[in-house]
């Protein structure tokens, strides 16, 4: 068995995307038996606790500079627990981060650099960090993060677009997961779900379901012209919009002034286990993404929710922003929509909500291949064998 230092330059301990994937990695590499140390972010907003298994232990570092997170700040945790002479260091490529690839150079510890989310953009970065944008900040970043990638003994990824060119071909791509356990239709006559669909007065509609950031990339700039249309032509259609983010207000009281409040249902952010209730109380899953009008370069990450959506047996309508359409088959298992084209997605969710037997089998299908092909027993069946090999044929490096 394996001693891991994992740093992850994320919450632990909240419902975001980063938040889940850390959770769910890291309790699964404890589960087969791997000793796991986790440095992770420490929450600043809601906290939703987890209880770790008895050989992963949990580092939170305050790293939040500005309201933004800098993972850069965990690297007197990530020091320390490295004199622990760990077999491996996996880190969450973050700029500006590198405190694993700092620990593995002067601790000669091989290192695993897992590339997922926005924290890896530094156009992302530079939004965020108004003294990354100065001429030499944005320089000496570029250089951090070639170093990171060239300390690295391994790369993986879930989507290969989030990978730089000058490093194209030289990282593993290994798809997130799903917990296909908790996501599951099977809920869908439950109590829980019976008193949810009640309390939330679903009743006897057609549910459209999001559970993520409210951000601009995420679609929330098309969303209210597509849900007016939708709502123009069918009055049956409701939708469920889970989440916070930079646009929630903007997004709620622009709603407002539409006039569709009634149709909108914005529970705000909810916890991880409840999060499967919800999605089973639904119809059908959108993960709008947008990427900005002409930049080829746009990367969002892997998409969890949709992964989500699938295990709960959901059809999905999204963009055909890669890697999506390798994941939703277009008019099999979901609708691919182009960006920046409302009337395209309501036309879309429309044809879902009059054929309800068709978004019925799509969402079957959907749970067929989320079982076989997304879980997360499957994502670190090939993350380990990854750790394995690195081990097993590299000497630690100076």
């Amino acid at each position: 068995m394996l001693k891991i230092l994992y740093i992850a330059g994320t919450e632990l301990f909240a419902s975001h995307g980063g938040s889940v994937h850390t959770w769910e990695v890291a309790t699964e590499l404890a589960r087969r038996g791997h000793t796991v140390t986790l440095i992770a972010a420490k929450t600043s907003g809601a906290r939703h606790e987890r209880i770790p298994r008895e050989n992963l232990s949990v580092v939170e570092v305050p790293m939040h500079l500005r309201g933004v997170i800098a993972p850069i700040c965990s690297l007197p945790a990530a020091w320390a627990a490295s004199k622990k002479r760990p077999d491996v260091i996996i880190e969450r490529l973050a700029i500006p981060g590198g405190a694993g690839a700092i620990a593995s150079r002067f601790r000669k510890i091989p290192l695993v650099l897992d590339v997922n989310g926005p924290a890896p953009l530094l156009e992302m970065v530079l939004k965020r960090h108004l003294v990354a944008r100065l001429p030499v900040m944005r320089q000496f970043l570029g250089c951090w993060t070639r170093f990171q990638y060239r300390r690295a003994s391994a790369v993986f990824t879930a989507n290969p677009t989030s990978i730089p060119a000058w490093f194209k071909g030289r990282a593993e791509t290994i798809d997130l997961g799903v917990a296909i356990d908790r996501f599951t239709p099977d809920m869908r006559n439950s109590q829980d779900v019976a008193r949810l669909k009640e309390r939330l007065g679903l009743g006897g509609k057609f549910v459209i379901f999001y559970a993520g950031a409210f951000m601009n990339w995420q679609g929330f700039n098309v969303l209210p012209q597509a849900i007016e249309k939708v709502c123009a032509s069918d009055k049956n259609v409701v939708f469920l919009l889970l989440g916070r983010g930079d646009e929630f207000e903007p997004f709620k009281a622009k709603i407002t002034l539409m006039g569709l409040g009634e149709k909108v249902i914005l529970p705000g952010s909810v916890s991880p286990d409840e999060l499967p209730v919800y999605a089973a109380c639904v119809d059908a899953g959108i993960a709008p993404y947008q990427p900005p009008e002409g930049d080829k370069s746009f990367y969002f990450g892997s998409p969890l929710k949709v992964f989500e959506y699938m295990a709960a047996g959901l059809p999905v309508v999204t963009t055909n922003c890669p890697p999506l359409p390798e994941i939703v088959k277009d008019g099999d298992t979901g609708f691919l929509v182009p960006p920046h084209d409302p009337s395209a997605l309501a036309a879309a969710i429309l044809r879902l909500a009059g054929n309800p037997e068709l978004a019925r089998e799509m969402g079957r299908r959907n749970r067929d291949i989320a079982v076989r092909e997304y879980s997360w027993s499957r994502h670190v069946d090939k993350l380990e064998a990854l750790l394995m090999e690195i081990i097993h044929k590299e000497k630690p490096r100076a």
